[in-house]
């Protein structure tokens, strides 16, 4: 794989992205060829796709859309060239899985950058309790209690009243958005 990208950065901002977004990529392409063994294929072939076009992408930030556009044209492909198989979806139910595929997709990344942006606004003893709690050391609540001076249930319903907040904050972000829930 050395046809492109065209220099080191490019190279590694494609190797960046791409290990980000994978799983939502393999499961797009799971979605549209239901065999794995020829779902890997389908992901090898279109990430071959990515890397010689990636020197082409305008906005990093369009890495996902551009990426799953790809992954569904490679798909596709692969379902006309692999005509053997019996049992098939029509061309036109697949490409309805796939659309419905891509706005989930849409969705979780929205929803992921509301939730960012809400545990932001959260006052500070409350975004101190849910990166405590879900931070990357996953300690338990006994210990997120201790350490910052409650029992264990004044943190359960601290989280609970948490949680609420932030899903109704996300849910006006994504109404806002246009999102439809």
């Amino acid at each position: 794989m050395s046809d492109s990208p065209d220099n080191m950065a490019d190279g590694e901002a494609f190797v960046a992205l791409y290990t980000r977004h994978q799983h939502a990529l393999r499961a797009f392409v799971r979605s549209l060829v239901f065999n794995r063994e020829e779902a890997d294929e389908v992901l090898q072939r279109a990430s071959a796709i990515m890397w010689r076009q990636f020197p082409e992408l305008r906005s990093r930030d369009a890495f996902v859309g551009w990426a799953l556009s790809i992954a569904r044209n490679t798909a596709m492909n692969y379902r006309r060239e692999s005509a053997r198989c019996r049992l098939r979806f029509s061309d036109e139910l697949t490409e309805l899985i796939a659309d419905e595929s891509s706005r989930e997709q849409d969705l979780h990344a929205a929803q992921l950058r509301h939730l960012d942006g809400c545990i932001d606004k959260l006052p500070d003893r409350e975004r101190q309790i849910v990166r405590s709690y879900y931070g990357a050391a996953r300690v338990t609540a006994d210990e997120v209690a201790r350490t910052i001076g409650m029992n264990t249930n004044a943190l359960y319903k601290a989280l609970q009243r948490t949680r609420t907040a932030l899903l109704r904050c996300i849910m006006a972000g994504l109404m806002r958005e246009g999102y439809e829930l």
